[in-house]
């Protein structure tokens, strides 16, 4: 009987094979791959003015409105917005200026906001009152009757700042949120509660049903 010696194949050398092999015959039948056309042509339309800058806006869901504060200035802006296409009125957001003299957001880390609720939803920020000491007031505006932005200091907000309003579009007595160095107070139109403190982050907190 003749003996025949099997040896151990190296599968990695199969494998260097067959990929040459794939090689060649893809340069032999001329294989090209594919190409897909790119026919996707965004429709990018700009809805405010790219070369303002404008910084934390806010917006009014139930009156189609922004907030702004222009913290170079101090202003605090309010615009319109188009509900169907979300285009700025006017484009650079500079609508109707409010008031000036806002406390820095470098002070704030927050801008403006939104008190949603009836019969429309109001604004209300933080008014710097003097700066050696930094002292300030939160203060609401709203449009009046005739349209016409009005202004006022929330009572008891005096060394208080960075208000949260509620977001309650069918709430008739809207509820802010105010902090100082040392607490949180309460504030529903003109009736005031003191609670909280501080260390509550202002996303935490619950506004509570104040009678």
């Amino acid at each position: 009987m003749q003996l025949v010696n099997l040896k151990c194949v190296n599968h990695s050398s199969f494998t260097k094979i067959y990929k040459l092999i794939a090689i060649i015959t893809l340069s032999i039948i001329g294989y090209v791959a594919p190409v897909y056309a790119d026919d996707f042509i965004p429709d990018d339309i700009s809805v405010s003015d790219t070369t303002n800058f404008m910084k934390d806006m806010e917006f009014d869901i139930q009156g189609g409105h922004l907030a702004w504060q222009d913290d170079r200035s101090g202003t605090l802006w309010v615009a319109d917005v188009d509900p169907n296409t979300g285009a700025f009125n006017p484009i650079n957001g500079m609508g109707t200026m409010v008031d000036l003299g806002l406390l820095p957001m470098s002070l704030t880390k927050n801008g403006p906001e939104w008190i949603l609720g009836l019969p429309k939803a109001q604004v209300v920020y933080s008014k710097q009152l003097t700066a050696e000491p930094v002292t300030s007031v939160v203060k609401r505006a709203y449009l009046n009757r005739q349209g016409i932005w009005v202004t006022e200091d929330l009572p008891d907000t005096n060394s208080f700042y960075d208000p949260i309003g509620s977001k309650n579009p069918t709430d008739i007595n809207g509820q802010v949120a105010s902090h100082s160095a040392l607490s949180t107070i309460w504030s529903v139109l003109n009736k005031v509660k003191k609670s909280g403190s501080l260390s509550t982050p202002p996303y935490l907190i619950h506004f509570p049903l104040i009678e």
